[in-house]
């Protein structure tokens, strides 16, 4: 938790014994379990690294400077180069209205970290 200072992501710690609705519900099998939230309890991550600090130190500058959603110029030619490198690709078109294109992105966004297997830009499982 105090090399998390270093990052500026706030780390908790839960003992899942005595709070077993939160532990269930998150799904923890083994300790210790360490997850990424990404603004919301259903938008998380699992570490499956090694369980050192350095190491989930590590994973955590990861993701929190990943890039998880490219803005491609509006051309059908760069959608298709764009999707065709990948197995599965999410494509979000923007309306030109913030509120909207907002929830898109957010949307986009929270699907991209969910899918990636363990670091950003890796294929989906």
């Amino acid at each position: 938790a105090k090399l998390s200072k270093d990052v500026g992501i706030p780390i908790a710690k839960v003992d899942a014994i005595a709070e077993k609705q939160i532990a269930q519900s998150q799904g923890v099998e083994s300790f210790p379990t360490f997850k990424l939230f990404a603004g919301d309890p259903k938008v998380a991550k699992k570490y499956q690294g090694q369980r050192t600090a350095q190491k989930m130190l590590a994973w955590l500058k990861v993701w929190q400077d990943a890039k998880l959603l490219h803005t491609l110029n509006p051309s059908l030619e760069q959608v298709k180069s764009w999707g065709s490198k990948k197995h599965f690709s999410l494509v979000g078109f923007l309306t030109g209205e913030p509120s909207k294109d907002n929830a898109m992105e957010r949307m986009l966004g929270d699907a991209s970290f969910m899918l990636n297997a363990q670091n950003p830009g890796e294929d989906v499982p």
